[in-house]
């Protein structure tokens, strides 16, 4: 259960505890419910959501200013959304900097197709453009 994601933008409820600091290994079966009933609430995901990439920013970029990333940053940020911090940076970024259509190209193709939508992105975070 604790990999089943919830809310208008999916965030696994172990991510979202994570976020929250809560052990989502202590937390009841009951507890897990309400949170994700929580995130199903679009105030609460997005602001959760808003949370979790701030940290995937300064995870990958320490001291960025993350009300203004580069396309680099807005890539890695997305892609590690998605995928997770396993993968190195370096192989984010060769990934990011591969031609479109590119098998490499794939570690960051969530990252990418939030770039193309990033004025909305930037406006559900309640970012300006």
């Amino acid at each position: 259960p604790t990999l089943t994601s919830f809310g208008a933008i999916a965030m696994q409820l172990r991510v979202a505890a994570h976020v929250l600091g809560l052990d989502v290994t202590t937390m009841s079966y009951s507890e897990q419910s309400k949170l994700g009933q929580c995130l199903e609430t679009d105030a609460f995901n997005i602001d959760v959501v808003a949370k979790y990439l701030h940290e995937l920013i300064l995870y990958d970029y320490p001291g960025a200013d993350t009300a203004n990333l580069t396309d680099e940053q807005f890539v890695i940020a997305g892609s590690r959304y998605n995928r997770g911090t396993q993968r190195p940076l370096a192989d984010m970024i060769a990934s990011n900097n591969a031609d479109e259509g590119s098998p490499l190209r794939e570690y960051t193709s969530y990252g990418h197709a939030m770039l193309r939508h990033r004025d909305r992105v930037r406006n559900m975070l309640g970012s300006e453009p």
